[in-house]
């Protein structure tokens, strides 16, 4: 082999390993489950690590936002898998990159609705690690007025 092409060569293989290793280890949503109770809806993401997040309301329409680093979406049978039911205030999940490694999971919401509570389960036996958020259907004064703490 020539020395440039022993170089690129070189090159090519740190790239791939980079790039490879960077995914291996990237943060997944694997799944998606909702469970309504009397004074509240809980929503837990099956997720492959414990990371910062950061869950917020905003309005127009409703909706529950979840930021988390840069993550795989593997939820992909949520709607149908995930417990969702006509008294569930949910109406679908977006999901995307926000920018450089933040990626923004959006919860449409049917009705005005205030986060309870929004904290991570750590792995524990067959339960993988889960990010769970606790919220219950509200007015709209009561959720602009949470919205604003």
């Amino acid at each position: 082999m020539s020395g440039k092409f022993r170089l690129f060569f070189s090159l090519l293989v740190l790239c791939a390993a980079v790039f490879f290793s960077a995914h291996a280890h990237a943060l997944s949503i694997n799944n998606v489950r909702f469970g309504d109770h009397p004074d509240k809806t809980r929503m837990v993401l099956e997720v492959s690590d414990i990371s910062d997040f950061r869950v917020f309301m905003l309005d127009n329409p409703y909706r529950i936002v979840v930021d988390m680093p840069s993550f795989d979406w593997r939820a992909h049978n949520w709607k149908t898998d995930s417990g969702l039911t006509d008294t569930t205030p949910v109406q679908t999940i977006r999901y995307g990159d926000l920018k450089t490694n933040i990626s923004r999971m959006v919860v449409d919401l049917k009705q005005a609705a205030v986060i309870q509570s929004a904290f991570f389960l750590p792995k524990h036996g067959d339960r993988p690690n889960r990010l769970v958020i606790d919220f219950q259907k509200s007015d709209a004064m009561t959720f602009n007025a949470e919205k604003e703490k």
